[in-house]
């Protein structure tokens, strides 16, 4: 049949697309969309909660939103197209002083409450698999072996925890 394209089994024509249309650009279609590893930052306080903090508070805020925007957004894409987490970001996590949250000693920061939910709503926002493993891996409360998941206290064994 004159016109028609061949395809393969897998629904390709001999260019690589698939069904006879050209490959999407992306970039084309979504302009306004940025590259995983280009963070936007966070310039919005849509419920003024900046007011409430204290200069304390702010300030360890802006620390972790600036490590976790420069030294954890741009390798996390790579990550998650692996569907691995990145063991070799945990000393840069580590950096941030904030594991064991409102915990006084024992390494721990003593942070306030408020302080300590600030932080790790920075840490989710730029990738929720940090914030998870600093909330159930280092805060030393939720590795209780009776509160957690028979899978999770199989996981703590593996990793020596």
């Amino acid at each position: 049949m004159a016109g028609k394209r061949v395809t393969g089994r897998d629904g390709q024509d001999e260019g690589g697309a698939k069904a006879g249309l050209p490959a999407m650009d992306i970039s084309l279609a979504f302009p306004q969309a940025t590259p995983a590893s280009i963070f936007p930052p966070s310039a919005s306080d849509y419920y003024q909660s900046d007011d409430l903090l204290t200069s304390e508070e702010r300030s360890i805020r802006m620390k972790v939103r600036g490590i976790m925007e420069k030294e954890i957004a741009p390798i996390m894409s790579a990550y998650w197209e692996k569907a691995e987490f990145p063991f070799n970001a945990i000393p840069k996590l580590a950096s941030l002083g904030v594991a064991g949250g409102t915990i006084k000693g024992y390494g721990c920061p003593g942070l306030s409450i408020t302080a300590s939910a600030v932080t790790m709503s920075e840490i989710a926002r730029v990738d929720a698999s940090c914030s998870t493993f600093i909330l159930l891996f280092v805060d030393p409360r939720l590795r209780s072996r009776s509160t957690c998941h028979p899978l999770l206290n199989l996981l703590l064994l593996a990793v020596g925890l």
